[in-house]
């Protein structure tokens, strides 16, 4: 019994080996204008680190978009391309200058926006009065008070130095179901109806280079682990006038970091831990009923 208890501890330990923190899924859909004042051929976006990308989304089928989406990596970031532009007849063409594109992304994890921009034929930034003139925000969802089921939407700039942000007309809204990702964006009604305004702003956010520079707004209700939060804002270079992007972004909230849930693998090793003991119990009792 002794070697029975010894080996039910070991397989358990094994199984907490594997047990994580559940991640979040983070979704980010985003209409982007193209106030470069000329044709563009691509859009990129630049995250932080090493990002494994389970979905993307290229553009509205009934309007422009692209047609080629492709992840690369510039050293320890990921580098995020659309290419290969079609008109809303589906013929090659580039996105013309103040057209709206709808483009979006799916990561395990919350991604730090470096660099976002239209490229041309060449794959290089377009740059207007020479500045890129397509800013892009980084935001998550914290939670603030876990006890009480807090939360709070933190918007950053993770953009080069010189390039500072405009963020305006912050809406919310929490729900126990998911948005796909071709659905979150301005055309689902039933969404609209459930975002409520969490703050016109308008805020300028200089670079965070150490964190300083955000807006950080806490929710007014209840989020409970497991709900999805949905956020949407607008935003621009703050030297620019016109809307740069809207952002459509949704966090699944888990469980509060520090309490251990079971990935995939952990289960898989409790299961066979329980199976384990099982057949020793049962190989045990056919050796007494033998004697």
């Amino acid at each position: 019994m002794r070697k029975l208890t010894l080996l039910t501890i070991g397989f358990v330990f094994v199984a907490m080996v594997f047990a994580v923190p559940a991640m979040a899924c983070c979704y980010l859909n985003k209409d982007v204008h193209n106030n470069t004042g000329q044709p563009a051929w691509d859009f990129k976006i630049v995250l932080a680190g090493r990002q494994r990308v389970e979905w993307h989304y290229d553009g509205y089928p009934d309007d422009y978009r692209f047609t080629q989406f492709d992840i690369d990596s510039s050293g320890v970031n990921t580098v995020l391309r659309w290419t290969q532009p079609v008109n809303p007849g589906g013929v090659p063409d580039s996105i013309p200058p103040c057209r709206w594109v709808h483009i979006g992304y799916k990561t395990v994890k919350p991604a730090q926006i470096l660099v976002s921009c239209w490229t041309d034929k060449l794959g290089n930034c377009i740059n207007r009065f020479g500045r890129i003139p397509v800013k892009q925000a980084t935001h998550d969802f914290a939670w603030s008070n876990y006890v009480d089921r807090q939360v709070i939407l933190r918007i950053f700039n993770y953009l080069n130095p010189n390039d500072t942000l405009k963020i305006e007309n912050i809406y919310y809204a929490v729900r126990n179901s998911e948005v796909p990702l071709d659905q979150l964006n301005r055309r689902n009604l039933t969404l609209a109806g459930e975002l409520q305004l969490l703050s016109a702003g308008p805020y300028v956010i200089g670079p965070t280079e150490s964190h300083g520079h955000s807006v950080i707004l806490t929710l007014p209700v209840q989020v409970q682990p497991g709900q999805f939060v949905v956020v949407r804002f607008e935003g621009a270079d703050s030297t620019f006038a016109d809307t740069a992007f809207v952002d459509f972004g949704q966090h699944e909230m888990e469980a509060l970091a520090g309490v251990p849930t079971m990935s995939r693998w952990g289960v898989i090793a409790l299961v066979l831990s329980l199976l384990a003991v099982g057949v020793i119990l049962i190989m045990r009792r056919k050796r007494i009923s033998l004697a």
